[in-house]
């Protein structure tokens, strides 16, 4: 899998990844936790005229921003793949973590004249990760905002299911 980190001249210190203004989802409504009320959040969100991007390592530190994360949760026979961040995860606030989804952020690469900049970041970033079977498709469900951790202050996971009933084969 590609690494954003292993891109010719990308890495952590010089990425440029997507935020949006913590005042904004307090405008729309903060909430702790889960909201299933995705379109509420993300039509707004996703306008170009309320994100931008900023350095990563500023926007690790700034509590006034949330990072939009896409977060996907692969689920097979009612049961969710986890998995435990070893100390190569680039995050080190995460090692020897649990984690119940993958994804990452999103970042200025991953902006162009064409398309929707969140799908095919999204895509990238499922494709960084794992190797899905052809016709695997998958939804919005949730997003996730926890204020309780530092990780979870500057972030705001957008959660997709991928299921095995919108694959053509076993995942």
């Amino acid at each position: 899998a590609r690494r954003c980190d292993t891109l010719p001249g990308m890495n952590a210190a010089n990425e440029n990844v997507m935020v949006v203004e913590r005042a904004l989802l307090e405008r729309l409504g903060m909430f702790q936790g889960l909201t299933l009320d995705v379109e509420h959040y993300l039509k707004v969100l996703l306008d170009s005229r309320n994100y931008r991007f900023v350095a990563r390592q500023e926007a690790e530190q700034n509590p006034s921003l949330k990072q939009l994360i896409p977060y996907f949760l692969i689920v097979h026979d009612g049961r969710v793949f986890t998995y435990t961040r070893g100390k190569q995860s680039g995050e080190s606030r995460l090692v020897a973590k649990v984690s119940m989804g993958i994804g990452g952020h999103i970042n200025h690469l991953d902006d162009s004249l064409f398309g929707d900049l969140y799908a095919r970041a999204a895509r990238r970033e499922l494709e960084e990760e794992v190797a899905l079977p052809p016709g695997c498709t998958d939804r919005i469900v949730a997003l996730l905002n926890d204020d309780a951790t530092p990780v979870g202050q500057v972030h705001l996971g957008v959660i997709h299911e991928i299921g095995r009933a919108s694959c053509r084969e076993r995942v």
